[in-house]
C-alpha cells in the first residue's frame, strides 16, 4: 500500500493493485476486512491475484474460502479473485490447497462450496411479467455481468441485452422492445 501512495503521490500511472491471498492459517474475518481497508487505502481497483486456501482437512479448507471469499466480495475495490492452482493436475507440490481431485477433476468439499456461491449464492435470476408498455421493475442483484432477455408470452426472444451491476449499486437499464 505505501508504494501505491508514494506512487501515487509522484502521479505514476498504475491501473489496479494485485493481492496474493495464501490462506495457511484460520481467517479471522475481521482482521482479513481490517487488511482489505488498510489495502484499500490507495484507492486502487484491486485483484486477488494468488488466491488459494490451506488445509490438509478438506472442511477446514472449505471454512477459509468461504470466509476468505465472502470478505473479498464484499471490497467494494476488488475487481477479481483469480483462483491458484486449484487442482493437483496443475500444481503437485501442495496437496493442502485443492478444490478437485483426480485426473477427472471430481469437486471436493471446498471446490463444491466454492461452486455454491459462485453459482448459487451469487447468481442472480429474476423474471418478470410485463403489465404495459410502460413497465418498470427493480432488483436486487450482484453486481457483475447479466443477461436481458425479453421473451413474449409464447416464449420467442424478442430482446436479448447485457448489463452491468456496478460496485456502487446505483444502476438503470433502459430499452426499447
Amino acid at each position: 500500500v505505501n508504494l501505491m501512495l508514494s506512487l501515487k503521490k509522484l502521479n505514476i500511472p498504475k491501473l489496479c493493485m494485485g493481492i496474493q491471498g495464501h490462506m495457511r492459517e484460520k481467517v479471522d474475518p475481521e482482521s482479513l476486512i481490517k487488511r482489505m481497508e488498510i489495502a484499500s487505502s490507495a484507492g486502487l481497483p484491486m485483484t486477488v491475484t494468488e488466491f488459494t486456501s490451506h488445509d490438509t482437512d478438506v472442511e477446514a479448507r472449505k471454512d477459509k474460502l468461504v470466509m476468505s471469499m465472502k470478505v473479498f466480495f464484499a471490497t467494494p475495490l476488488i475487481t477479481g479473485i483469480n483462483l491458484w492452482a486449484f487442482t493437483e493436475q496443475y500444481a503437485p507440490f501442495a496437496d493442502d490447497m485443492f478444490l478437485t481431485n483426480g485426473p477427472e477433476f471430481t469437486l471436493n468439499v471446498a471446490g463444491e462450496a466454492y461452486m455454491d456461491l459462485v453459482h448459487k449464492e451469487w447468481s442472480t435470476a429474476e423474471t418478470f411479467t410485463a403489465s404495459g408498455a410502460d413497465f418498470s421493475e427493480t432488483f436486487s442483484g450482484f453486481r457483475g455481468l447479466y443477461d436481458l432477455v425479453v421473451e413474449n408470452s409464447a416464449g420467442e426472444v424478442l430482446k436479448q441485452s447485457q448489463f452491468t451491476v456496478s460496485a456502487d449499486g446505483e444502476n438503470t437499464v433502459s430499452f426499447e422492445i
